[in-house]
């Protein structure tokens, strides 16, 4: 039996072959777009960004993240930063999905470093781009609150022996004193005895957190800080401690302070004082002698002596005043003729001063009655 063999019209093969270029067309134009589609989507993904961001977290990068969200004034700030810097320093920064903040509007992503959390990022929407997807940028970068507290820290409190010290209203006791004695550098050399009543005392705080706040008083007065280094704080004996003291003595006397001689070094200045002049003495030199002593805690045991006799003294606060003694003082008795004038130091005796008897010659007259020094 024959079978005869059909043959496909000519119109055919055309056209299955303008339907096969055609399917061909749309798959491939299908193609690029879901390329197209799925390179924007790649392009748009926030981790992209949040990656960008940590690659570029280097150590001044990371220093200024720290600078910028420190929790602490300056005194615990500089402290903190700096050891959240040496933490970071050199560990390799990753991130993850923040699954319990992150948003489709705000992703967030947390930042570590060598197995430890100290921070996140949150993203928001930036630019629209195509097939209705954004790029995105950093909104918010933050270090935790936590990351600073984890480095409790001490400080050192030196004070005067006597004052009250507290640190955030806590008063320290003796089992905070890092060191009992310190010497006070302020004493003069007139009060060496006063060594052991007017020192310093050292104090460590540990285990501060916040930055902390510290007042010292003494005999119910706060004192001012003297000087902060780091975790060094140092507060001196206030204005008032010590004092100056200016004493004054005839000039050539012995003056001694707490039974130490003080020398000319001490000396502020030399002042005449002729209102202790008698009448014939207005040329002489008499002069006192003015001595600053410097530095004293206490009130001075001062002692002057002239001409082998202690003086008297006057004391007005920080003003100390030693007097010429009257056994200085002596009376002369002069005898002369009768009407002869009579002047002692170039200056003429007026007649003031009277004679006390005639001689038995009735020629002279007594002028005992002259008082000089």
């Amino acid at each position: 039996m024959n079978i005869r063999k059909k043959n496909k019209s000519p119109a055919f093969k055309i056209g299955f072959i303008i339907y096969i270029a055609v399917m061909a067309a749309a798959i491939t134009a299908g193609l690029a777009v879901f390329y197209n589609f799925t390179a924007a989507y790649e392009k748009t993904l926030p981790e992209h960004e949040a990656e960008k961001f940590v690659s570029g977290l280097g150590f001044d990068s990371l220093s200024r993240l720290i600078e910028e969200c420190s929790p602490y004034g300056d005194n615990r700030g500089e402290l903190v930063k700096g050891r959240c810097r040496e933490e970071l320093k050199g560990k390799n920064i990753g991130f993850r999905k923040n699954v319990r903040e992150y948003t489709d509007e705000n992703p967030v992503y947390i930042l570590s470093a060598g197995g430890g959390d100290f921070g996140d990022i949150t993203l928001s929407k930036n630019e629209k781009y195509a097939f209705g997807f954004y790029t995105w940028k950093i909104d918010k970068a933050e270090i935790y609150r936590g990351f600073y507290d984890r480095f409790p820290y001490s400080v050192t409190i030196t004070a005067p022996a006597g004052s009250v010290v507290e640190t955030d209203g806590v008063p320290a006791g003796e089992s905070d004193i890092e060191s009992g004695y310190i010497p006070n550098g302020m004493l003069s050399e007139f009060e060496t005895r006063l060594a052991g009543k007017y020192y310093y005392l050292s104090y460590k705080i540990g285990g501060l957190i916040d930055e902390v706040d510290i007042k010292v008083t003494l005999e119910g007065a706060e004192i001012p800080l003297t000087e902060q280094n780091g975790e060094n704080y140092l507060f001196e004996y206030p204005a008032g401690y010590p004092k100056d003291y200016e004493i004054t003595v005839p000039t050539g006397s012995g003056l001694t302070v707490n039974g130490i001689p003080a020398d000319e070094k001490y000396i502020k200045k030399i002042i005449g004082q002729p209102e202790k002049l008698g009448a014939f003495e207005k040329g002489l030199g008499l002069t006192e002698t003015v001595y600053l002593i410097p530095g004293l805690f206490d009130p001075p045991a001062a002692e002057a002596v002239y001409g082998g006799a202690g003086l008297d003294i006057f004391e007005n606060g920080r003003t100390i005043y030693f007097d010429t003694p009257e056994k200085t003082r002596y009376n002369i008795t002069v005898s002369l003729p009768e009407g002869a004038a009579l002047k002692i130091n170039g200056a003429a005796v007026p007649d003031g001063y009277l004679p006390l008897r005639p001689t038995a010659t009735k020629r002279l007259r007594n002028c005992s009655n002259f008082r000089g020094p």
